[in-house]
């Protein structure tokens, strides 16, 4: 009889790690495939495409006349390569919280899964860094490669291409980046604190479980 308990506690231990795990993997497909990916792709108005307007606003600004099938081949190889790019980030935050559940092993009869802090400013800071490399390597070789290539007129001055030149590429190499990566930090802050509930309310249903079953008993 007590070996036939401890055979349902282990099961029913199982089925609650099964199902953490199932909320972390739901959790960070959200994350990567809804949240991430949204800030990645093309707005839905040009308005709202930041690196658009900033070409547009300094073309405006220095009297250039820029060729907008360029601009749109150019940004759509840039997103789609860092879309690209990004899956393996995915795996990153998985692996790292699915195992964390592997090495959950209760000691104590209320004990339960947790995810403390630091396994989080671990998991973000590394996801963070592959982001901005991912990010700066995509501007270099889409962005900012040949960036005379936007112009339609060939013959606006040295200075004002210099200028030109200067002006967006340190918004691209300086504030975008910024941008695009604080954005993705506040989604990942947003999906962190979702999944800690998640988890606590699963932990919950697992302590009321055992301490209510009278298979346990």
């Amino acid at each position: 009889m007590v070996e036939e308990v401890e055979k349902i506690k282990q099961e029913h231990l199982n089925k609650y790690k099964d199902a953490v795990k199932e909320i972390i993997k739901n959790n960070n497909k959200a994350l990567f495939e809804d949240d991430i990916n949204l800030l990645l792709q093309k707005p839905p108005l040009d308005s709202m495409d930041l690196i658009k307007s900033k070409l547009l606003s300094l073309a405006k600004k220095n009297n250039i006349i820029v060729d907008n099938e360029i601009i749109e081949k150019t940004l759509n190889k840039f997103r789609k390569s860092i879309k690209k790019s990004f899956l393996p980030l995915q795996s990153i935050r998985e692996e790292i919280l699915l195992e964390k559940i592997e090495e959950f092993i209760p000691t104590k009869k209320l004990d339960i899964i947790k995810i403390n802090k630091k396994t989080f400013i671990e998991i973000n800071k590394k996801i963070k860094n592959e982001a901005k490399i991912i990010i700066n390597d995509s501007i270099d070789k889409y962005i900012l490669k040949d960036i005379n290539k936007y112009f339609s007129n060939n013959d606006i001055g040295n200075e004002v291409e210099k200028k030109f030149i200067g002006d967006f590429s340190k918004y691209m190499q300086k504030k975008y980046p910024k941008q695009l990566l604080e954005n993705i930090e506040l989604k990942i802050l947003v999906k962190d604190t979702t999944l800690i509930n998640g988890i606590k309310e699963q932990g919950e249903r697992y302590l009321f479980t055992n301490n209510n079953s009278y298979l346990f008993k």
